[in-house]
C-alpha cells in the first residue's frame, strides 16, 4: 500500500437581502502537512469548481468555475513543512430568490491525480457546507 494524503478546506459565507439570498466570500485549499515522506504530495490536483445545490430538489442553483478564483489574498498561515497544493479565493457570489426559508448545499471539487501506478490513480474529492437560510 502506498500513502498519499490530503486535505481540502472549504469556507464560504452566506447573505441575506431579502428576499434574495447568495453565498460568497468562497476559500478553498488542498494541501498535506507530512510532504516528507516518500509516497505522500507525489500527484497533483486541482480545483474543478464550485456548485450550490437546492437541497431538497437537487436543482443547480449556480456554479463558479475556476477561472474565478485567484490566490487568497490573505496569505494564510501554513505550516513551513506543509504541501500546498491550492489555496484559492473568490468573491464571486450565487444568489436566489426565496421568501422562506431553504437549505442549499454548496460544495467544492477537487480532482486528484496521480502517477498511473497508482491505484486509483485519481478520484474527486467533494467537500460540502451546508446553509439553511
Amino acid at each position: 500500500m502506498k500513502i498519499f494524503a490530503f486535505y481540502v478546506n472549504y469556507s464560504a459565507s452566506n447573505y441575506i437581502d431579502y428576499p434574495m439570498k447568495s453565498i460568497g466570500d468562497h476559500y478553498v485549499a488542498a494541501f498535506n502537512n507530512l510532504p516528507n515522506h516518500p509516497e505522500i504530495g507525489n500527484g497533483n490536483c486541482y480545483l474543478v469548481g464550485v456548485d450550490v445545490v437546492d437541497a431538497s430538489s437537487g436543482v443547480l442553483i449556480g456554479t463558479i468555475d475556476p477561472s474565478k478564483f485567484v490566490k487568497n489574498p490573505n496569505g494564510s498561515i501554513w505550516n513551513p513543512n506543509t504541501l500546498i497544493y491550492f489555496d484559492l479565493y473568490s468573491s464571486y457570489a450565487i444568489s436566489y430568490y426565496s421568501t422562506t426559508t431553504k437549505t442549499v448545499n454548496s460544495t467544492a471539487k477537487t480532482l486528484f491525480q496521480l502517477d498511473p501506478s497508482w491505484i486509483p490513480s485519481s478520484w474527486t474529492d467533494y467537500t460540502t457546507l451546508t446553509f439553511s437560510f
